[in-house]
């Protein structure tokens, strides 16, 4: 199993992981390494959503900056799969 550093909290997405201190969200994906992605400024396009938008099962889904911001610290374990 690996564990992420402290400010990594997973979220209820898998693979996705919101850093405390610096309030933006990572993915791990396929090769293992943390990557940001960029927030959703709220626009006509978008119907004025504020947030993250990832992918859940080849579906996207919203993450509001409430949601992430009420997320309180926990121990985010990451199981190991092997080949």
């Amino acid at each position: 199993m690996v564990t992420l550093p402290k400010p990594f909290i997973s979220i209820s997405y898998p693979g996705y992981f919101w850093n405390t201190e610096t309030k933006t969200l990572f993915t791990l994906k396929g090769a293992g390494v943390l990557r940001q992605l960029t927030i959703s400024k709220p626009s006509h396009f978008n119907h004025y959503f504020s947030g993250y938008v990832v992918s859940h099962h080849g579906y996207r889904r919203k993450v509001s900056m409430e949601y992430l911001n009420s997320l309180k610290d926990h121990h985010s374990v990451i199981p190991m799969i092997k080949p």
